[in-house]
């Protein structure tokens, strides 16, 4: 079922990247995560704090850039507000979800995730691309695309 998904949410994909309906949608998202697509860097702090972020897909970049080489990813959900991060994890049942919250720095393109109690480094993300409607990042070679939830768990 959730194939089914990420198929439908990626036909929404094309137009906002600039592909045609014609194309597959799984290997426009692989070619964004990729290649390295332009995107706005003066605006990463606006787009990224618009809304929550699912995740989606993700590639490992040591892989071919082949189809049969993308994944489907854990549909975790992240919430950037001001310096403060929300994310809700969820396990191999959708029932079982875990909340983490924390604090986040944004250093040009590079996400720092602090715990929010003694500011220990939990995580760092290179963001690959980024507009108001998709996410790409890079943990450690791992490029994870992400999209605004149909209906968002950490919405305020």
């Amino acid at each position: 079922m959730r194939h089914l998904g990420f198929l439908l949410a990626s036909v929404l994909l094309l137009p906002g990247l600039g592909y045609s309906q014609n194309e597959d949608p799984a290997k426009v998202v692989l070619k964004l995560l990729s290649t390295d697509p332009p995107f706005a860097r003066d605006s990463i702090s606006v787009h990224l704090q618009g809304h929550s972020w699912e995740s989606l897909a993700y590639w490992d970049s040591g892989a071919k850039a082949d189809r049969s080489q993308l994944s489907e990813a854990v549909p975790d959900v992240y919430r950037f507000r001001d310096d403060a991060f929300d994310l809700l994890l969820f396990a191999k049942e959708e029932r079982d979800k875990r909340r983490i919250s924390g604090v986040y720095q944004l250093e040009g393109d590079r996400l720092l995730f602090y715990s929010a109690s003694d500011r220990t480094l939990l995580d760092s993300w290179t963001i690959h691309y980024l507009n108001a409607d998709y996410l790409a990042v890079d943990m450690d070679g791992l490029r994870v695309f992400f999209v605004a939830p149909d209906q968002d768990p950490l919405a305020p």
